[in-house]
């Protein structure tokens, strides 16, 4: 008896009649102010950024599908030294480095070959996918398919040609995925370019047009093996050739990257756009630290009195213009920050005047107190590495506090719960470009001292706005954000009452 099918092949389609709905004015936002930015830098810096950038892509698109494994330490040292670390591992260390090693010098020269390809202004055809396919595979001999009597059977993998057996997977749970029957595929490959030449005439972003043909592609599943492979090369070349950024996909985002991809197997592809574009956000923002991340190991005296002067030279009109813009959006933020945190604050001391415990509950802000801007700068610098960003605290960090409170009588804390919000700038220089963080921590007063716990910023996302984002769909995204993080923060204070 046959396994029952999961999910049944259907022929691609186009994108929904409501695809414009599906971006964010944000990251479009974001990618104008880097175009802005990325003039000012150093162009040997930005050339190193991406060269790691081409690594890290390298690296992470084959490891994703379980081609070989490392710990998160061995990557980072091959993004920022090189491939050639390889060479001084044992099969002690990794297992078949030599393999490993040329699936990633295959999977780089793809990397390299997309930029040239669109250097050369080529337009996207089943031939070039092919070829794409062939580079992929170069260093890979079999895979798995499926006989005409359903059986699983090693076969030699055909590089750059279509399929000519099914492979369709079967899931844990033993029922099957069902991708395009290989008599079908040229067909819907020749329909998937069609449809692609078509976006590109319409002006389609480019995170809703990668995420949609990423997918598309997905579900035809052309070749025999290394379909998501060049899945992921496809929509890169989507968005640098729109100027942004290799689309990465690390393998601490593998559950929620496949989950996107069932997501819009089911007609929903908003979630891949969504995972794309919050992929993007991250490069965006990186890039726009490199000028000073990286240049610490170049720096001379000449170039260091160049940036101080840099520094202290007065701001253009129109710099001037950015900044007031943008603090004028995070002064609005704020305030609604304030509203939902005070609201907090009255809701919750009802609660505790008619609960049994002993709890006081009070909201405050950077503006409450002298220099307190300089407040929770660990917890900030801690939570902008995590989001992969510089958060610049001088001078424009405003915070605001949900205090919970316990002891023995409200005189005498015991146990300290903070909720902080924190808007503030991103980058070292000014970039027009700003993020809202929040976290929360415990601490303890119960011996006299302050022992605190590490931040905890249980939302995945921080929240990225511009000086451009001064629209009322963004400050409803950010009130969004706002409400999930104060929900999520509050059921981690509620876990430990």
């Amino acid at each position: 008896m046959s396994a029952a099918v999961h999910h049944q092949w259907k022929q691609i389609n186009d994108l929904p009649a409501n695809w414009q709905s599906l971006g964010s004015s944000r990251l479009k936002h974001l990618a104008e102010v880097w175009k802005e930015q990325k003039g000012r830098l150093n162009s040997q810096l930005l050339d190193e950024f991406m060269t790691r950038l081409k690594r890290e892509w390298s690296i992470e698109t084959g490891m994703i599908e379980n081609l070989y494994k490392f710990d998160r330490g061995l990557t980072q040292t091959l993004i920022a030294h090189g491939l050639e670390i390889l060479d001084n591992l044992h099969e002690a260390d990794l297992k078949e480095p030599g393999q490993t090693k040329a699936l990633m010098l295959d999977q780089q020269e793809v990397i390299e070959g997309l930029f040239a390809f669109i250097k050369n202004d080529r337009p996207l055809s089943t031939s070039y996918i092919k070829e794409i396919h062939q580079t992929l595979t170069r260093s890979q001999e079999t895979t798995e398919a499926i006989d005409t009597f359903g059986r699983r059977q090693k076969v030699g993998l055909e590089r750059g040609l279509w399929k000519r057996l099914p492979n369709n997977p079967t899931r844990p749970d033993g029922l099957i995925h069902e991708y395009c029957p290989p008599e079908h595929v040229a067909s819907e490959m020749d329909q998937l370019l069609a449809w692609h030449k078509e976006h590109e005439k319409s002006g389609v972003p480019p995170e809703i047009e990668a995420a949609w043909l990423h997918h598309r592609f997905a579900q035809i599943h052309p070749f025999q093996d290394g379909n998501g492979r060049v899945a992921r090369a496809l929509a890169t070349l989507i968005l640098i050739k729109a100027g942004w950024f290799p689309l990465i996909v690390s393998c601490d985002e593998r559950s929620e990257y496949l989950k996107a991809l069932e997501t819009a197997d089911n007609g929903n592809l908003k979630n891949l756009v969504d995972f794309f574009a919050q992929s993007e956000r991250k490069s965006f923002l990186a890039a726009m630290n490199i000028s000073s991340s990286l240049l610490d190991a170049t720096r001379t005296i000449d170039t260091a009195l160049a940036a101080i002067g840099e520094k202290l030279r007065p701001l253009r009109d129109q710099q001037s213009e950015e900044q007031r813009r943008v603090r004028q959006i995070a002064d609005d933020y704020m305030a609604l920050t304030g509203q939902k945190i005070n609201a907090l604050a009255d809701d919750l001391s009802k609660l505790f005047q008619t609960g049994s415990r002993n709890l006081s509950v009070l909201s405050d802000s950077s503006a409450d107190h002298s220099h307190g801007g300089e407040w929770f700068r660990s917890q900030l610098i801690k939570g902008a590495q995590k989001y992969n960003y510089y958060a610049d605290l001088r001078d424009d960090n405003r915070w605001r506090r949900l205090k919970i409170q316990s002891g023995q009588d409200l005189e005498t804390e015991k146990t300290i719960f903070n909720i902080v919000v924190s808007i503030h700038p991103v980058g070292r220089e000014f970039t027009g470009v700003s993020a809202a963080t929040l976290f929360s921590e415990y601490r303890d007063t119960s011996d006299g001292g302050m022992a605190a716990s590490e931040p905890m910023f249980i939302n995945d996302r921080s929240f990225i706005f511009t000086y451009k984002d001064a629209d009322r769909q963004t400050r409803d995204n950010f009130e969004t954000w706002l409400n999930e993080s104060l929900a999520m923060a509050l059921t981690e204070w509620q876990a430990q009452l």
